[in-house]
């Protein structure tokens, strides 16, 4: 009998010896296959040329492949179109300006947040430091450029028919100070400076440029409606720069060129109209993360904007 148990005992420190070998062998041909798949899906690329309209272009940002997709930086290509990039790269989001589009991205996300009415979804751009890098078949398609890739020269063509140039942000030439009254019934009355209608549009333009036109009215009445409340500072100048209310003022984006959208809106809300509905605060709820936006009462909804009021 304690014969047949040793044997039974012996039997299974067998089974368990010979199991952990082949754990032991196994294991690391498991460990390189999988790293082996991990870098045949996601690689830094090999040198690629990439030509405008016949010129080669020197990249400034990384390239990726992923999946066989080519992935570059929307700073490399944007400024092609005469657009510009307005990159966070510490929420990953960034907008994108040109003559004839506008669009925001954030990084990881496949939704692309634009003014137009149907919503698109595409291979999640890829934050790298500064730079956000696209597919960039994505941007050949939206900016309606002729693109060729040949594999064995490894490199890409670009027909973009395309001379224009980014105006430069410019600070406006004179610094007037007006006294506007609004057109509804509210019998506000407005103090405003050039300089401050001019930061205002520059506000708008950042912040809501993706957003339909009622949208920017009321962003710019958001500010407005700031300016006339006891929780805020007085002044237009103030209520934009007032630390960490903005993110396009920390981050430097709102120094781009103002859209004419941003022009009218600023006009409208300067005349009194405010599809807001009062509101105080805006956010993006599918960006924003701040547990006290979400928890403020809500006025309305606009594009993918949330306007909410003070919470008391």
């Amino acid at each position: 009998m304690i014969a047949d148990i040793q044997e039974s005992i012996q039997g299974a420190l067998s089974r368990i010896e010979l199991s952990s070998y082949r754990i032991a062998v196994v294991m690391p041909l498991v460990i390189l296959l999988i790293l082996f798949v991990g870098a045949m899906a996601v690689v830094a690329a090999e040198p690629f040329e990439i030509h405008i309209d016949g010129e080669e272009l020197e990249l400034s940002g990384p390239v990726r492949i992923v999946d066989g997709k080519m992935f570059v930086s929307l700073e490399d290509l944007v400024p092609i179109t005469g657009g510009a990039v307005l990159y966070d790269e510490n929420t990953g989001v960034a907008r994108v300006i040109t003559p004839d589009t506008r669009f925001m991205l954030v990084a990881s996300r496949s939704k692309v947040y634009s003014n137009s009415e149907e919503s698109e979804e595409i291979p999640p751009p890829i934050a790298d430091g500064e730079h956000l890098l696209v597919w960039i078949r994505y941007l050949a398609d939206t900016f309606e450029w002729e693109l060729e890739w040949d594999d064995e020269a490894r490199a890409i063509s670009i027909e973009t028919g395309n001379d224009t140039e980014a105006d430069p942000a410019t600070e406006p030439d004179e610094y007037g100070q007006h006294e506007v009254e609004s057109d509804d019934d509210s019998g506000k009355i407005y103090d405003i400076s050039d300089a401050e209608l001019d930061l205002l549009k520059r506000l708008v333009t950042a912040e809501a440029y993706v957003e339909p036109f009622e949208g920017q009215i009321a962003v710019a009445a958001v500010v407005f409606n700031r300016v006339h409340s006891e929780h805020f500072p007085d002044t237009v100048k103030s209520v934009i720069k007032q630390d960490g209310q903005f993110c396009v003022v920390s981050n430097g984006s709102i120094q781009t060129q103002i859209s004419d959208d941003a022009r009218d809106a600023v006009q409208k809300a300067l005349q009194g109209k405010d599809p807001s509905e009062g509101a105080l605060f805006f956010f993006n709820p599918e960006i924003s993360d701040s547990r006290y936006m979400h928890s403020l009462p809500v006025t309305v909804e606009i594009g993918s904007h949330r306007f909410a009021d003070w919470r008391d």
